[in-house]
């Protein structure tokens, strides 16, 4: 009942603002609405009534594109009065990220970002602001296929995409925006989850020309900034 009373909801919708969202915004509206269901549908199976439903407007634009949502941190310490910041590096694409992960069912962003930087990197962090240092997002194509290993605290944890598009991964087209937020670290567990192959220390400079992705690098200079760490 539920989900054809949403089914109604978007056809009334999509009918009074197709024309509008496109001339205004220059964005397809079944993406412009179909945005606003990102923290339903990003974690769900793929065989459930809201993922069914999102998947089949974007049937019609004969393609399927998953938005996600996902929180991470650029944790930091001090030693000597200079900072040094902790970055992953990825075993899946084997590249210097900073940690991140999809905010689950009934997390708050904030708890998603504490989480999965423990999990992924080793550190227990705090995060000294509520407000993100910044926000990204960007698309990529992956095959999904849910994958489990052991996190750096010991216990489970899952990536769902069995092969990036580093590796010829192309069935999925994937919107994903990543709030960032700025961590201090408490405690430092010394080693990563099996979501990233090495973990490093590392200063500013050095943070910057490893990292792999330009948006990163455009959160790590915001996070040396508000550090006064340039």
């Amino acid at each position: 009942m539920l989900v054809s009373q949403i089914a109604l909801h978007l056809d009334t919708l999509l009918g009074c603002f197709r024309t509008r969202c496109a001339e205004s915004t220059g964005v397809e509206p079944v993406r412009a609405y179909a945005h606003q269901f990102s923290r339903l549908t990003h974690y769900r199976p793929a065989h459930s009534p809201t993922n069914v439903l999102y998947l089949r407007y974007n049937e019609g634009m004969k393609k399927v594109t998953l938005e996600e949502i996902s929180a991470g941190g650029v944790v930091f310490r001090k030693k000597a009065g200079k900072c040094e910041f902790l970055l992953g590096k990825h075993s899946g694409y084997h590249k210097w990220v900073l940690p991140k992960g999809l905010v689950e069912p009934g997390e708050s962003q904030m708890e998603a970002a504490v989480r999965e930087v423990e999990e992924e990197v080793g550190a227990k962090a705090r995060i000294i602001e509520m407000a993100p240092i910044k926000t990204i997002e960007y698309y990529y194509f992956a095959d999904l296929s849910e994958k489990l290993g052991k996190d750096a605290k010991g216990g489970e944890s899952e990536r769902r995409v069995g092969k990036y598009q580093e590796q010829g991964g192309a069935k999925t087209r994937i919107h994903k925006q990543v709030i960032f937020y700025l961590m201090e670290l408490e405690t430092d567990l010394g080693s990563a989850g099996w979501e990233m192959e090495e973990r490093k220390w590392v200063n500013f400079e050095e943070g910057k020309q490893l990292l792999a992705f330009e948006t990163e690098r455009e959160v790590f200079e915001v996070a040396g900034k508000v550090l006064e760490c340039l």
